[in-house]
């Protein structure tokens, strides 16, 4: 036992030093070349050692100044990408322009067993314009190998000063060590947000007086610095918004400014001001105060219904069906309901404020909300930034229930918005008071199941009918795959199950804005064999093929963006020539305070096999702490769908 522990010591010290290899400044080491790899990612293609940002006020220009330093050491030919650095500079073309001046930069190696220096060359640096307001400067390390550190400063030179710089502490890649100092003058003042959730090692802030000067004022700066260590790179997986949701990083929103002529501006709003900005200076508020605009462009056939949701329903499908989408995301700016009505063609806020007004104009009490859609990011709650919007929906208020409408696709049905929308909170527009926020909650749970009934004869023939039907979001996916082309949704099901014969395909709902999407048809396949003994996997279909959660650890939240389930209910009738040798074993798990479970159960009776299997998500939003949980029944799930097995003998 003395031996062992001692050896796990041994271990653990080695570790815990190669680690501490690595300097933790810019100064580059020969330590820093000889590592081969980091011990808490071994899977990392490259690694920043050290990172440094200082933002500050020059004192003579007044321009916005960060100075930013990094070390960076290259694992393997997978990371030599990391070695081409490019940086973007924003020009607004109105005299304002960013510059990027100071750059040094040095690759080191080892080569003979000596610490070889390679200085970049100012003809290694490109300039290429991106488009109107961006310039990519762009420089490459030469003789990049594996083991390299590279090593490079540089100063950003900005007029913006509205936009302070934010800092990322997290990259795609691990970083040991990264600090950023921030000096801004009492004369701005900043919301300052931490986003990521990541904890800070240092944060501390201290006084800087006199900091900068114009003629006998002057004005005190305040330096903060934040640091973070240990920083774990950031991966996508599947079931995530935005990854600017979750990035570890520091950002800036001007508050007020404050001129030293006196002056004062509130850059930062209150909502109360912002709505009115709303509702007087942006085409969206206007077009929505339009009422005249859709004044009998209906067919009468509108005016026959008298149940207001039955109106509701006829005014969104004639939308749908004669407004088309152009696929672009204009929210306060260039809304025209007027050429939309002419071009019966327009962006997302164009086809809702119609579907906003024509609502309201047959006595349906109607409200605009603006949201961000997933990959646009999270909305800031606690004070209102414009920029964050992307998107206008339409909440409906009938019969004492709400209901979210979205005309731009021909597949929503009533009371359904896009999946892109489906971002946690969007704002309620009242133009005759203020706003609030609105919790974009979907409470109905989305389902997949599949029932069927299989015959297996005595020549390994199974033939059997099969039903599938979905609702929700997921019906969603299939009413858009089989109503846009018939054919192609049916040929699907053929390549991807090749070892099946399909026949009798049967859509039972023709409406391709139902909320059910069913379809029924009959199958014909064999069994594997070998020797006397039958195996039958009675999941012909999948609803997953792989565990979609593969990461060791996830410090951001999985979002489904909807509750959901997927069902299989199977039967199997056996041949009397065979002898039922074995079937799967139930089982049942559950996540804590019943927020998901696996059921799968399993029964004999005579010659007949029945199965059922559920999967529930029964949260559309779970904290990072559950995501062991939701990896271990999701490794139940696909071992279940690929390995489950019943063994059959053929009788004597």
């Amino acid at each position: 036992m003395k031996k062992i522990a001692l050896f796990l010591l041994i271990i653990f010290t080695k570790v815990n030093a190669q680690e501490n290899n690595y300097s933790l400044t810019q100064v580059v080491t020969r330590q820093d070349i000889e590592q081969k790899i980091y011990s808490k990612d071994s899977t990392a293609n490259a690694l920043v050692i050290y990172e440094k940002g200082y933002s500050y006020v020059d004192k003579s220009s007044f321009r916005l100044n960060t100075k930013i330093s990094k070390k960076l050491k290259v694992f393997n030919k997978n990371g030599f990408k990391h070695a081409e650095i490019t940086l973007p500079i924003y020009d607004n073309k109105k005299g304002k322009k960013e510059k990027i001046k100071d750059i040094n930069a040095t690759i080191y190696n080892i080569e003979n067993g000596k610490v070889i220096k390679t200085k970049l060359k100012n003809s290694d640096i490109i300039e290429e314009k991106y488009n109107d307001n961006y310039t990519l400067i762009k420089f490459a390390f030469p003789n990049v190998k594996e083991g390299s550190v590279i090593n490079y400063s540089y100063t950003i030179d900005s007029p913006f000063m509205y936009k302070y710089k934010s800092w990322n502490f997290q990259d795609e890649i691990p970083k040991l060590y990264s600090e950023y100092n921030a000096s801004i003058p009492g004369n701005w003042e900043y919301n300052t947000k931490l986003v990521g959730g990541k904890k800070l090692f240092h944060n501390k802030s201290k006084l800087e007086k006199k900091c900068l000067e114009s003629g006998s004022a002057n004005a005190n700066c305040v330096i903060s610095t934040y640091i973070m260590k240990d920083i774990p790179a950031f991966i996508n997986e599947d079931y995530m918004t935005s990854r600017d949701n979750y990035l570890a990083r520091i950002e800036y929103e001007l508050k007020t400014f404050r001129g030293f002529d006196g002056r004062v501006e509130h850059i930062t709003k209150s909502w109360k001001t912002v709505d009115n900005e709303i509702k007087k200076d942006t085409d969206l508020g206007r077009e929505l105060q339009k009422q005249s605009r859709v004044k009998g462009i209906f067919s009468n056939e509108i005016t026959q219904y008298n149940n207001p949701l039955d109106k509701a329903k006829a005014i969104l499908k004639y939308v749908q069906k004669n407004y088309s989408w152009n696929e672009k995301f204009n929210l306060f700016e260039n809304i025209s309901v007027k050429n939309l009505l002419n071009e019966k063609s327009g962006s997302v806020g164009d086809i809702n404020t119609l579907l906003y007004l024509q609502l309201k104009e047959y006595n349906i009490d109607v409200k605009p909300i603006i949201l961000s859609t997933r990959s646009n990011g999270f909305i800031t709650q606690i004070y209102p930034v414009l920029t964050d919007f992307n998107y206008l929906i339409v909440k409906a208020d009938i019969d004492g229930k709400t209901y979210l409408l979205d005309a731009t696709e021909d597949y929503l049905y009533f009371g359904q918005i896009p999946f892109r929308c489906l971002n946690q909170y969007g704002r309620e527009l009242n133009f005759n008071s203020i706003g609030s926020l609105y919790n974009i909650e979907i409470k109905d749970m989305s389902l997949q199941t599949y029932s069927y009934e299989l015959n297996l004869n005595s020549n390994n023939v199974i033939k059997g009918n099969v039903n599938y039907k979905s609702n929700g979001y997921h019906s969603l996916d299939s009413r858009k795959a089989y109503f846009r082309n018939p054919n192609s949704y049916t040929e699907a099901y053929e390549n991807e199950y090749n070892s099946i014969r399909f026949s009798d395909f049967n859509v039972t709902n023709t409406q391709q804005t139902d909320d059910d999407f069913i379809i029924n048809f009959n199958i014909e396949t064999t069994t594997d064999s070998v020797g006397n003994n039958i195996y039958l996997n009675p999941f012909l279909f999948k609803f997953f093929d792989e565990n979609p959660f593969k990461l060791q650890e996830r410090s951001y939240p999985i979002d489904f963006g909807f509750k959901d389930a997927y069902i299989y209910s199977i039967k199997i009738n056996i041949d009397e020539t065979y002898k039922i040798s074995e079937i799967p074993k139930s089982l049942s798990l559950k996540l804590p305070q019943n927020k998901g479970s696996l059921l799968f159960s399993t029964q004999q009776a005579g010659n007949t096999v029945s199965m059922y299997f559920k999967l529930s998500f029964n949260e559309t939003i779970y904290d990072s702490a559950y995501y062991e949980g939701l990896k271990t029944i999701m490794d139940r799930v696909v071992d279940i769908l690929n390995n489950t097995l019943i063994v059959l003998e053929k009788k004597d």
